[in-house]
């Protein structure tokens, strides 16, 4: 089971990544040189080692924070309101996904806007 979930997993991803870059490759005579060149520019450098250093520290921020706010919501967990804060902490999970079918049955429905 192990060995065909993993040729389609390498499938799935030589159709949707390998193929479109071999094309690219191949069809716009790409040179290495574009990226010594993006590589070697100490501007391109800079905003990289920028983006890396702001998306260490929102994520690391992000979580002190919410490592505060578990603890505390677990250490009160009998309130109603912290129950109803929880519970309505699930929603994150769920709400994109009933979205998306929303989305679809609004497109592509009896009344929808493709029919």
């Amino acid at each position: 089971m192990y060995k065909t979930s993993f040729y389609l997993i390498l499938l799935g991803f030589g159709i949707f990544f390998v193929s479109p870059l071999l094309g690219l490759f191949l069809n716009l005579k790409f040179e290495y040189s574009y990226y010594f060149d993006f590589f070697n520019n100490n501007y391109n450098i800079k905003i990289i080692l920028i983006s890396f250093y702001q998306a260490f520290l929102s994520s690391f921020i992000s979580c002190i924070i919410a490592i505060f706010f578990s603890i505390s919501l677990f250490r009160q967990k009998k309130l109603f309101f912290i129950k109803f804060l929880i519970s309505l902490s699930g929603f994150n999970f769920v709400l994109p996904s009933i979205l998306v079918v929303y989305a679809y049955l609004g497109l592509y429905g009896k009344n929808g806007y493709f029919n």
